[in-house]
């Protein structure tokens, strides 16, 4: 799993004349859409997001707790009417969020940059120094040395805010890459997404994740089986599912939805 995503939100975004008029049509719901959108943004390579695959606004509508046709507009109008972002008709980003990656990424780069030219030059042997002073320095200094070292290459390639912070473990919720996160603990790419709707329709691959992400919260499963192939877990599942509902019409009695035991089988049998 990647560490979780950081970027520079300033205090007083709201206030900003486009937001401004964006919040004036859409309320603090809209402010907290726009967000989400720009949190996606943030994950996603390029920092761009697709809006040309069938089902895109429908994973938007997701994310954002709405139906397509509320993300569709809110997203049209974040374009054309609010100019809080841009498009090239096949994906739209903001300006705003490039801008300030842009200069995340050359701060990190030079952070980078004079820490290896650092210790390149400390590597570099003293000529002036005789053996004897050298020997007698060594063992003193070497832990110290290798511990400032370890720090200043750890914290060059921090970003500013987790360099506050004094350990940034890897939180195992944070999406994989190329990933979009569809529910606390359920990550497909777009395409997986796309497929499972067009196979099984929009409302039974919604009902699928949830199921799943429970089942992971629930049940406190480690991050090694959170990285598992959720698309194939969600397929087995809905497959599984619709076997027993086969039965059922065959077969008064028959269960049609899984036991959390049976859950835990398939889960035994490798399925995620």
């Amino acid at each position: 799993m990647k560490d979780a995503y950081y970027f520079s939100h300033d205090s007083n975004a709201r206030h900003d004349p486009k937001v401004t008029a964006m919040r004036g049509v859409y309320g603090p719901k809209g402010y907290g859409w726009y967000w989400i959108l720009v949190e996606m943004m943030r994950e996603s390579d390029e920092y761009r997001l697709d809006m040309q695959s069938k089902y895109a606004f429908h994973a938007f509508a997701s994310q954002m707790q709405c139906e397509c046709i509320e993300a569709q507009d809110f997203i049209k109008d974040c374009i054309e009417e609010f100019g809080l972002f841009k498009s090239d008709g096949t994906s739209f980003w903001s300006e705003s969020l490039l801008r300030r990656m842009e200069k995340k990424e050359k701060k990190s780069e030079k952070a980078r940059n004079s820490a290896n030219a650092r210790w390149s030059r400390e590597a570099a042997p003293d000529k002036e120094s005789s053996e004897s002073t050298e020997n007698e320095k060594c063992e003193s200094d070497a832990n110290a040395s290798d511990s400032m070292r370890s720090s200043c290459e750890s914290d060059a390639l921090k970003e500013s805010k987790v360099k506050e912070s004094k350990g940034n473990k890897r939180s195992p919720y944070s999406p994989p890459k190329g990933k979009l996160q569809f529910a606390e603990i359920v990550f497909l790419s777009q395409e997986e997404h796309d497929r499972l709707v067009n196979d099984f329709g929009l409302k039974e691959t919604q009902y699928w994740i949830n199921q799943l992400s429970d089942y992971h919260v629930q049940n406190q499963s480690k991050p090694s089986k959170i990285k598992a192939d959720h698309n194939l877990s969600i397929r087995n599942w809905i497959r599984s599912d619709q076997r027993r509902r086969e039965m059922k019409t065959q077969k008064p009695g028959v269960k049609t939805s899984l036991s959390a035991d049976e859950l835990q089988e398939l889960e035994g049998g490798g399925l995620f």
